[in-house]
């Protein structure tokens, strides 16, 4: 009998922050859009992802309109399939331990997973990853490759 074999699971995610808003935007802060220049900055961050030499597999996004449009641009840049992302409303305004449980199901089918969604949830997760309480938040179209799963 052959010993039982782990399931494949990511060994690596990418922690994105949705790029940069329009602060000129009066409404509900969910439905706030990315500004152009952070529509920039989302494309840029995209080119800065395939140069270091990763080829994300899913996006998993937060519904906030910024976060949404955020992980459209980095699939269109990287051509990866509109059936690769994957929005999620339990990633808004959520903590980074409830980050790291929508993460788990998704890295377990994937090589490499990319979650998209906005401060503090996202940094508190990538210093928890990072095993780094002290690091900086993430900046707007910041994006970290940390090793998965949490040790």
């Amino acid at each position: 009998m052959s010993p039982q074999r782990e399931p494949a699971t990511a060994e690596h995610v990418i922690l994105l922050r949705r790029a940069d808003t329009d602060r000129s935007f009066h409404g509900d802060e969910r439905d706030r859009p990315l500004s152009a220049a952070g529509q920039a900055a989302a494309r840029k961050a995209a080119q800065a992802i395939f140069g270091e030499g990763h080829h994300p597999g899913p996006l998993l996004a937060s519904t906030a309109l910024a976060a949404r449009q955020t992980a459209q641009l980095i699939a269109e840049e990287l051509r990866i399939p509109a059936s690769d992302l994957i929005i999620s409303d339990l990633l808004y305004d959520a903590s980074g331990d409830v980050m790291e449980a929508q993460l788990r199901p998704t890295a377990v089918a994937y090589t490499l997973v990319t979650l998209i969604a906005d401060n503090p949830g996202l940094s508190d997760l990538a210093r928890f990853l990072a095993a780094s309480p002290d690091a900086p938040p993430l900046r707007p179209a910041e994006w970290r490759y940390l090793a998965w799963p949490p040790r």
